[in-house]
């Protein structure tokens, strides 16, 4: 007559429901209609941790916010709005503010849970919040995000997104865990039973593999969304216990660590490449490593037409990478950069840089983490390059390579008696961005002789000349050019290369003596010079090599005049003349004349 009953040995299986049917009778065996039970849903497995693959944009129903008086200089904002949800989905609220909000919490309500989610305060002065939730409603439901800020709040600079999960997989761990602070981790559980649901879910947190030091094992809210506060050092280890019981009584227990950080990243090894096509379509390219060191780029023209690629590497071994960017900004330490987002965590283009030539700039690189630390680094400095050394004011002077320095003359034309090389010097090329190299070459009427070769950062130098023959003329070329790779017009001058002294004609000197006076005239004694004005240097003397009578005396003029005199023994005067061309070469010619 018991009615209690225990079935034994069942091949139940998982995912099945089953019921069991009663039928009474009584003592003559008249039997009632059978009696179902509802049905008992068998779940043989615990539950299990998912994660989220693919989500899909939700529509969200035109919100609106409400503003409230500002308090204390604080503005106060609702923005209301409503989302269709179905129950252990997963999904994801993804909110922008284009404006900078100081203060890092807000409150999000959906339903009659409330929540409070952490912001992010992006190097780029918005704020942004990303929060992942399973909901335990379905059908429309109201949400609502609460937010204050010192700034006026305005409508249109807030973006706010709702997704579902459009493709999941099974994880190691259910617990998604965000450290918003060096001291607040930000916890969610994403758990998963099909067949009977999530009964509760108990998140602990420990100095040690399985210890409950930091928080004891307890259940979050509703949404399994939780924050955990430590002050434990920096590099060290939080240990995660999640354990979920679903309505069956299995149960599950996931571990997780994660090393708090409370450092930035480190950035080392910074690349700067610079790809310029110049004037003369001539492909360039170069390349700077390290770091601090004053260095010269060919960066942009107004056109575009130079990129600046820069290479780094970023270490971050707490916490993962969110982001990099790079920035080039006339100041080595700026408050304000115009940072623009990296290709990725290690490398960055920046191109139609519209800096003046000869500006000097700095390339800063800034990686952030995680939980919002940001490291930088700044290079340079580096110069802006998009015009070419000016010409106008520059010049060339040549040191001729002569035996003697003839320094009355003024030559026709410049001219040395050295064949075999020529040295020269340079100035006046004109440049904002200064450090200017240069290069020379050489020609013989329209061959090149010495083909242009760079002299570095000199303004002078020596080259040879062969194959040159005494009358050749040499031209020689100077052009500059700065560190972006851009040259100057060529300036240029001539030189005659020739070593053959004055000629002598074979004509004689002649004299003229007027009571003690005597004049010495050779106006034709010596060839016309080709290249300037003869020097003369004169001597006379009583005897063949002496000066008693006149000491050598320097002059342009073919004549002179000296006064002497002479001895009733002295008859003759020994003249001595040496002729100076301007290539520093000389002829002599020796006479005698008889007195009376």
């Amino acid at each position: 007559m018991s009615n209690y009953h225990t079935f034994k040995n069942l091949d139940l299986k998982n995912n099945y429901s089953y019921y069991v049917k009663v039928q009474a009778k009584d003592a003559m065996h008249h039997a009632s209609q059978n009696v179902s039970s509802p049905p008992v849903g068998i779940d043989t497995s615990p539950p299990i941790a998912v994660k989220c693959q693919i989500f899909d944009n939700l529509h969200i129903q035109p919100f609106f916010m409400k503003k409230q008086n500002k308090s204390l200089g604080i503005q106060n904002a609702v923005m209301k709005g409503k989302v269709s949800l179905k129950k252990n989905g997963i999904y994801r609220l993804r909110m922008d503010i284009l404006q900078k909000l100081q203060f890092n919490t807000l409150k999000f309500r959906i339903g009659n849970e409330v929540m409070v989610l952490s912001v992010y305060q992006n190097e780029d002065l918005t704020s942004s919040v990303e929060h992942q939730f399973l909901p335990i409603y379905e059908g429309d439901i109201d949400f609502e995000i609460m937010i204050s800020s010192i700034e006026e709040l305005l409508e249109e600079k807030i973006q706010i997104r709702v997704q579902q999960c459009k493709s999941f997989a099974t994880n190691t761990s259910p617990l998604m865990i965000r450290q918003l602070n060096p001291g607040l981790l930000s916890v969610c559980s994403f758990l998963s039973d099909p067949e009977s649901g999530i009964a509760k879910v108990l998140v602990g947190a420990g100095t040690t593999r399985g210890g409950y030091q930091v928080r004891p094992l307890r259940p979050f809210s509703k949404f399994n969304h939780g924050l955990i506060k430590t002050d434990i050092p920096h590099g060290s280890r939080i240990y995660l216990t999640a354990v979920a019981t679903n309505n069956a009584g299995q149960r599950s227990i996931f571990t997780q660590e994660v090393t708090i950080d409370h450092t930035p990243p480190m950035i080392s090894n910074v690349n700067v490449k610079i790809h310029n096509a110049d004037n003369f379509r001539k492909s360039m390219e170069k390349n700077f490593s390290s770091i601090g060191n004053t260095t010269e780029l060919s960066m942009t023209t107004p056109l575009g037409e130079t990129h600046l690629r820069v290479g780094w590497r970023a270490s971050e071994e707490e916490s993962k990478l969110l982001r990099c960017y790079c920035s080039v900004d006339p100041w080595q330490a700026s408050s304000v950069r115009n940072w623009q987002y990296s290709v990725n965590d290690t490398y960055c283009e920046i191109s139609n840089i519209s800096f003046d030539h000869g500006t000097k700039v700095f390339v800063s690189i800034k990686c952030i983490n995680a939980i919002q630390l940001a490291g930088e680094e700044t290079v340079g400095p580096f110069t802006i390059y998009h015009m070419s050394p000016k010409a106008k004011r520059a010049s060339i002077s040549f040191y001729p390579d002569n035996r003697y320095t003839v320094l009355e003359t003024q030559p026709k034309v410049q001219v040395q008696s050295n064949l075999t090389h020529v040295d020269f010097t340079w100035d006046g090329f004109e440049d904002a961005a200064g450090n200017l190299s240069y290069e020379t070459r050489l020609l013989k009427g329209d061959t090149i002789i010495a083909p242009w070769r760079s002299v570095g950062f000199r303004n002078s130098a020596q080259r040879k000349t062969p194959g040159t023959q005494k009358g050749d003329t040499i031209l020689l070329e100077v052009r500059a050019i700065n560190n972006g790779g851009y040259k100057s017009q060529v300036i240029n001058t001539s030189i005659v290369l020739d070593n053959r002294p004055p000629a002598l004609t074979g004509l004689p000197a002649s004299y003229h003596a007027s009571k003690g006076s005597y004049n010495i005239k050779w106006p034709n004694v010596f060839s016309p010079s080709l290249y300037g004005s003869t020097i003369y240097l004169i001597s006379a003397g009583s005897s063949v090599g002496s000066s008693d009578i006149l000491s050598p005396v320097s002059t342009m003029a073919e004549e002179i005049n000296l006064e002497w005199t002479h001895d009733t023994t002295q008859h003759e005067i020994f003249v001595n003349i040496l002729a100076f061309a301007a290539n520093g070469e000389f002829s002599r010619y020796n006479t005698k004349f008889f007195v009376k």
